[in-house]
C-alpha cells in the first residue's frame, strides 16, 4: 500500500483513467438527462420522437414567420388584390429552394385563413410523421402622412399639442428645436393599419427520403431510446470509478517515492487562494467558448464540463497535500495579508501607547476628552441637530471638572513615585482634594508604617542569615578543630596505647559527627530545593510510627525520658513515601532525644479526623525556649543557644520539607517549655 501511496506511474494512470471515465460520465450524463427531460423513462418511441421533430419544426415554423413578415405589402381596405396576392407569393417562393422537396423533408404551406387561398407551399401534402398547424396575424401597413409645424416659442408648441395628447388616434410626432433660427418643430406621422390572418401548416414526411436534420433527428432518437438503460449503467459505472479514483488521488496526494515525508511540488508552493483562482479562469475559458458557440454546442457543453471537473478535481487533490502538510492556510495571500494587518495594527497600537506614555496624565485625559467633544459635535453637524448650546454648555462645566480631577490624580502619582523612591517620609498634600481622591492620598500618607513593618521583617530576614552563617561556621569547626587536636596528639611519640585508643575514640566521634553534619546539610537542601522525589504508597502510619518508637524507645530511655504512645485504633492508611517519612520521624525523635528535659515524659500519637491523620509530637524542652517557632523552623538554629550539644539545627528543617514534599502539612507550637510538632496527612480511602 505504501508503494502504490508513492508511485507515479499508478499516479499518472489514475488521472489518464479519471479523465476518461469523466468523459464517460459527462456524455452519458446528458444523454440521461436528454432522454429523461424528454420523457424516455415514461413514454413509447414514437411520441418521443414526434416531440424531437415538433422541436425542430418549431424552428422551421419560424423561418417562415419571418418571410411572410418581410413580404408584408400596402393593402386597401385590408384585403389584398389580385396582383398584390401574386407578388406576395413572388415574394415567398425563395421559401421553396430553402425546403424543396427532393431535399428536404420538412413539408409547408402558407395560406389565407380567410377565404383560405394559398400564399405559398412546398409540395402537396404528402402522408406526414409529425404534423402542426398555426395561425399569424400579419399586420399590413396603409400608407402614411408626415405633416411639420413650427412654431416660434415653446409655450405656442404646447399649447398646440394639449389637445393631440388626449386625442384616441394612432399618431407619432417628434419635436426639435433649431438654435439658428430659435424655431420649434413638431413633426406628425398618421398611421393606419390592417391585420391580415395566415394560416401556416407543416408536417414531416412519413418516407424521410432527404438526408437532412429530421431524418438525422428520427435515426438518433430510435437509436438513444434503445441504449436508454445502458445508459443509465454506463453513468452509475463511470461514477462508482470516477469516486473510486479520486478517493485514490486525495490518499496519494503528498507522496513521493523515496520521500518519508509529505512532499509539495512547485504547484503546490503557490498560494492556495492564487493557485484556486487560476484553476477557476482555466475553468471559465471552455464555457465561454460554449456561450459563444451556435454549431457544435453539444461537443462544447461536453468539454466545459469535462474541464470543470478536472479542474475541481486538481483543487481538492491539491489541497488535500497542503492539508497533509499543515500548510494550506498559512500560505494564502489572504492569511499573509491578515497577518501583515495584525502586524501593522500591533505597531500602531505600540506607537500610540509609546506616545501617550510620554504625555503626562493630564495632557492625556484632555486630549481624550477633547478628541470627545469634537465627534459629538460632528455628529451634531452631520445630524443637523439643534443641541449646540447643551454642547457648548456642557464642554464649559465637564472641563474644569475635569481639570480637578486629573489635578487631583496627578498628585497622588506624585505621592506614589516618591514613596516608591524610599522616601518614606513624604506627605501628599491632601487639600482642594475630591472626598474619593482624599481617602486615597491618606492610605498613601500611611503606608510608612507597613512598609517599616516590610523593612523589620527583611532585616530579621537578614540577621537570620547572619546567624546562619555564623552557625554553620561554629558546627563545622567545632568537629573539624578536635580532630586536628587529636591528629596533633597522635604524632607523639610518648603516648601510651591507652591513650592512643582514647584519641581514636574522639577522632572517630568528631569524624561521624562531622560526616553526619555533611550529610544533613545536603539532605537539607535537597529538600527545601525539591530535588528529592517521593514515590508514594499506601502506609499504616500507626506501625510506621509504632516502628520509630520501638527504635528510638531505649535512647529515650537512656537519657531518663518515658515514651507514651497514643495511637488511633482506627489504623489509619495515608499516601506517602515510606523512606522519607520515616526519615521525618527519626529526625523528630533524634531532636527530643537531644533537648527534651530528663525525668519527662515524651507522648507520641494519631488521631483520626475529619478525614485527616494528624500526628503529635510532644515533650519538655530542657533548656528554655527564648525564640519563636518561626525562627526554630530555621537551619542551623538551636534550642540550645550555647551549641554545646552535637544536633547540627538542620532536624526540623529537613523534617518540615520533607513533610512537604509528600503533600503533608508540618506546624511547630511552643507553649513555655511545652515543644510540640503536629503532622496532618490527607487519610487515603481504600476503598
Amino acid at each position: 500500500m505504501q508503494k502504490l501511496k508513492r508511485s507515479l506511474g499508478a499516479k499518472i494512470a489514475a488521472w489518464v483513467l479519471l479523465t476518461v471515465f469523466l468523459a464517460a460520465l459527462c456524455i452519458s450524463g446528458y444523454l440521461v438527462a436528454h432522454l429523461a427531460t424528454r420523457g424516455a423513462y415514461e413514454r413509447d418511441c414514437e411520441s418521443l420522437t414526434k416531440t424531437a421533430l415538433g422541436d425542430l419544426m418549431d424552428q422551421d415554423i419560424m423561418q417562415v414567420v419571418s418571410a411572410i413578415e418581410n413580404s408584408a405589402l400596402s393593402i386597401d381596405n385590408g384585403r389584398p388584390t389580385s396582383s398584390q396576392l401574386l407578388e406576395m407569393r413572388s415574394t415567398l417562393s425563395y421559401l421553396k429552394n430553402n425546403y424543396p422537396a427532393a431535399e428536404s423533408n420538412f413539408w409547408f404551406r402558407v395560406r389565407l385563413t380567410n377565404g383560405g387561398a394559398t400564399l405559398i407551399s412546398n409540395d402537396v401534402k404528402p402522408d406526414c410523421l409529425a404534423e402542426a398547424q398555426t395561425q399569424y396575424d400579419l399586420v399590413l401597413d396603409y400608407d402614411a402622412e408626415v405633416e411639420m409645424v413650427d412654431f416660434s416659442t415653446l409655450e405656442e408648441m404646447e399649447q398646440y399639442l394639449a389637445p393631440y395628447r388626449d386625442m384616441d388616434i394612432d399618431f407619432e410626432y417628434v419635436t426639435d428645436y433649431d438654435p439658428d433660427t430659435d424655431t420649434y418643430t413638431v413633426t406628425f406621422t398618421h398611421r393606419d393599419t390592417g391585420i391580415l390572418p395566415v394560416t401556416i401548416e407543416c408536417g414531416v414526411r412519413s418516407a424521410l427520403t432527404a438526408n437532412d436534420e429530421y431524418r438525422t433527428a428520427v435515426t438518433w432518437t430510435r437509436q438513444l431510446y434503445q441504449m436508454r438503460n445502458w445508459m443509465l449503467v454506463l453513468c452509475a459505472v463511470s461514477l462508482a470509478l470516477c469516486a473510486v479514483l479520486l478517493v485514490y488521488l486525495l490518499w496519494s496526494a503528498g507522496h513521493k517515492a523515496g520521500v518519508d515525508t509529505i512532499y509539495l511540488h512547485w504547484a503546490n508552493q503557490i498560494p492556495f487562494d492564487l493557485f484556486a483562482a487560476a484553476m477557476f479562469g482555466i475553468a471559465l475559458i471552455p464555457w465561454e467558448i460554449y456561450s459563444t458557440s451556435y454549431s457544435y454546442y453539444v461537443v462544447s457543453l461536453f468539454l466545459a464540463l469535462l474541464a470543470t471537473a478536472l479542474v475541481i478535481i486538481a483543487t481538492l487533490v491539491s489541497f488535500s497535500a497542503r492539508a497533509k502538510a499543515g500548510s494550506w492556510w498559512k500560505n494564502t495571500v489572504v492569511y499573509r495579508l491578515l497577518h501583515w494587518i495584525k502586524r501593522a495594527a500591533h505597531w500602531c497600537k505600540r506607537a500610540i501607547r509609546y506616545a501617550l506614555g510620554k504625555l503626562p496624565l493630564i495632557w492625556k485625559a484632555l486630549l481624550a476628552w477633547v478628541l470627545f467633544a469634537m465627534l459629538e459635535l460632528f455628529l451634531l453637524l452631520l445630524t443637523a441637530g439643534s443641541g449646540y448650546a447643551l454642547w457648548i454648555g456642557q464642554f464649559l462645566v465637564v472641563t474644569p471638572a475635569l481639570v480637578l480631577v486629573l489635578i487631583n490624580l496627578q498628585t497622588l502619582q506624585k505621592g506614589a513615585q516618591q514613596i516608591a523612591e524610599g522616601d518614606l517620609n513624604y506627605q501628599v498634600d491632601t487639600r482642594h482634594m475630591l472626598p474619593d481622591f482624599n481617602h486615597h492620598a491618606q492610605a498613601l500618607n500611611s503606608i510608612s508604617v507597613g512598609m517599616q513593618k516590610a523593612v523589620e521583617k527583611q532585616m530579621s530576614s537578614e540577621r537570620l542569615k547572619a546567624e546562619l552563617i555564623t552557625n554553620v561556621s561554629h558546627d563545622i569547626k567545632t568537629p573539624l578543630t578536635s580532630i586536628i587536636n587529636y591528629i596533633d596528639l597522635l604524632k607523639k611519640p610518648e603516648n601510651t596505647p591507652a591513650q592512643t585508643a582514647e584519641y581514636l575514640a574522639v577522632l572517630d566521634r568528631q569524624s561521624a559527627r562531622l560526616k553526619k553534619l555533611i550529610e544533613d546539610l545536603i539532605e537539607a537542601s535537597k529538600a527545601s530545593t525539591g530535588n528529592i522525589t517521593p514515590t508514594f504508597e499506601p502506609l499504616d502510619a500507626n506501625m510506621l510510627l509504632t516502628q520509630a518508637a520501638g527504635e528510638h524507645s531505649e535512647k529515650l530511655a537512656a537519657q531518663q525520658l518515658e515514651l507514651v504512645c497514643s495511637f488511633t485504633p482506627a489504623n489509619p492508611t495515608i499516601l506517602a513515601d515510606g523512606k522519607l517519612l520515616w526519615r521525618v520521624f527519626d529526625n523528630l525523635l533524634d531532636n527530643i532525644r537531644k533537648y527534651a528535659l530528663g525525668g519527662t515524659r515524651v507522648y507520641l500519637s494519631s488521631l483520626l479526623v475529619g478525614g485527616k491523620v494528624i500526628i503529635t509530637f510532644r515533650n519538655i524542652s530542657r533548656d528554655a525556649l527564648n525564640i519563636n517557632s518561626d525562627e526554630l523552623m530555621e537551619r542551623f538554629v538551636r534550642g540550645d543557644t550555647s551549641r554545646n550539644t552535637e544536633g547540627s539545627g538542620l532536624g526540623l528543617s529537613i523534617a518540615r520539607s520533607l513533610t512537604q514534599l509528600q503533600k503533608g502539612n508540618f506546624e511547630l507550637s511552643i507553649d513555655g517549655d511545652l515543644f510540640k510538632v503536629i503532622i496532618t496527612f490527607d487519610a487515603l480511602n481504600e476503598s
